[in-house]
């Protein structure tokens, strides 16, 4: 059986939504009805779509899926904290603040380039549509 640092570890691994669910569902100890409800779908189309995420991250833990979100609920006390330990951990590394820093430059480099191009002289007006041309025909 694995470890909470195992199904941390794993969820992290899987699709953003798949994993998102799957806490959704299983984590904030809310029921099904309730999980369904908060994606805003009915009970069966949230069962496929909780029954992807599942077969995901058992596939990512190379184990069978029964039993598996059972599993996820007897430790989500101790998972929800490793979790956020993660999360907390992510947000502090210095990879984060570089791509932070990064996304800002791309920012103000989109932001300069529109203002450059919007402000420059001497650029004639783009032409306007043309009328299309009226040929007469002979009666």
């Amino acid at each position: 059986m694995p470890s909470v640092e195992d199904y941390a570890q794993a969820l992290q691994r899987v699709h953003p939504r798949s994993a998102q669910v799957l806490i959704a569902a299983t984590l904030e100890g809310r029921s099904e009805a309730e999980t369904a409800a908060l994606y805003g779908l009915a009970a069966e189309p949230f069962a496929t779509l909780l029954g992807r995420a599942t077969d995901e991250l058992a596939h990512t833990l190379e184990q069978p899926t029964a039993g598996l979100l059972e599993a996820l609920r007897a430790e989500a006390t101790a998972l929800r904290t490793r979790l956020e330990a993660l999360e907390r951990a992510e947000l502090a590394s210095p990879a984060h603040r570089r791509e932070l820093w990064l996304r800002r430059l791309a920012i103000l480099a989109i932001l300069a380039l529109t203002g450059y191009y919007w402000w420059r002289d001497g650029t004639p007006p783009l032409p306007g549509p043309t009328p299309p041309s009226r040929v007469r025909t002979a009666p």
